[in-house]
């Protein structure tokens, strides 16, 4: 069996200093608890390290050889310690994320540039998938998440705010969908739906304003899994569709599409950031994550 290593320190701290009277003055250790620790460590190991005598100690063979290999194996200890303890207190280091490819492909390049303005040693490798990723088993320090935020024993989720799609069409569609005063008036128009998000053959708009929830049966003539596509077509003037306003915000501000019936829109469920639960984070994790809520809550 392996000795305790705080009786290869004891024995170490006893011959740096000089004797078990002046190891007791240098670490504030009692001799009594340094001698017993050299005992159980000779015991352990089968042999003698030290002579001892009324007026001194000397090494034996063994002891001078255990100890000039166990002075420099606590050496590295202590170094490899102390740069453990540096490293993980440090914003410096890998970040591994993970996200939808199209949301996180409109709002995160800004916010991981200004992150790593921040902290010049942060590096990341971002892995943009529509797929839940298993953080734990693939090793993922956060993930950004749009739908039912999920808690269990293994994750833990910052929910960010909800998230509303509202309706928006190009120009020329808008145009012919004046004299529309309700949800209800948009049944017979052309819909193109994002798949993810089309959990039934009907959809549900919810007033901003009175909270009021307004079913609607629809027969989309497009449906794909694509936010970008289902953009592009509505900027093609292909028909109607709900887009989260921060990925149209961009074609909207230049006039290329509009929202219609501005004060409905319909409920995706929460954006999130998930992270493993762990009992010692890295601060760089923590730190960025953090740092997503607040710029995130701006954007969302």
């Amino acid at each position: 069996m392996s000795p305790d290593l705080s009786l290869t320190l004891a024995l170490v701290q006893v011959l740096e200093a000089g004797g078990f009277l002046a190891a007791e003055k240098k670490y504030k250790i009692p001799r009594s608890t340094l001698s017993r620790k050299v005992a159980e460590l000779e015991k352990s190991l089968g042999v003698t390290l030290i002579k001892r005598t009324t007026r001194s100690l000397s090494l034996t063979d063994s002891g001078e050889h255990y100890y000039t290999r166990a002075k420099d194996a606590l050496h590295e200890l202590m170094l490899l310690e102390a740069e453990t303890k540096k490293a993980h207190t440090q914003t410096t280091g890998l970040i591994r994320l993970t996200a939808p490819v199209e949301v996180a492909s409109t709002i995160l390049p800004k916010m991981m540039t200004e992150f790593r303005r921040l902290y010049p040693g942060i590096e990341f490798e971002v892995d943009l998938s529509d797929r839940i990723v298993d953080l734990v088993s693939e090793n993922f320090d956060l993930a950004l998440r749009a739908g039912i935020p999920e808690n269990s024993a293994s994750l833990i989720s910052k929910r960010i705010r909800n998230s509303y799609f509202g309706l928006y069409a190009s120009k020329s569609i808008a145009q012919t969908l004046l004299s529309i005063r309700s949800p209800q008036d948009l049944t017979q128009a052309p819909w193109i739906e994002y798949e993810p998000a089309r959990r039934e053959k009907s959809l549900t708009l919810i007033h901003l304003r009175t909270h009021e929830k307004i079913r609607l049966k629809v027969q989309p003539k497009i449906i794909a899994n694509s936010l970008l596509l289902v953009k592009n077509l509505v900027c093609a003037g292909g028909g109607i569709a709900l887009l989260p306003e921060f990925f149209a915000q961009a074609e909207r501000a230049r006039g290329e599409i509009v929202r219609i019936l501005p004060d409905y829109a319909a409920h995706f469920g929460a954006f999130c950031i998930v992270l493993p639960k762990k009992k010692f984070p890295a601060p760089r994790v923590k730190i960025f994550s953090d740092f997503l809520v607040t710029e995130l809550k701006k954007v969302l």
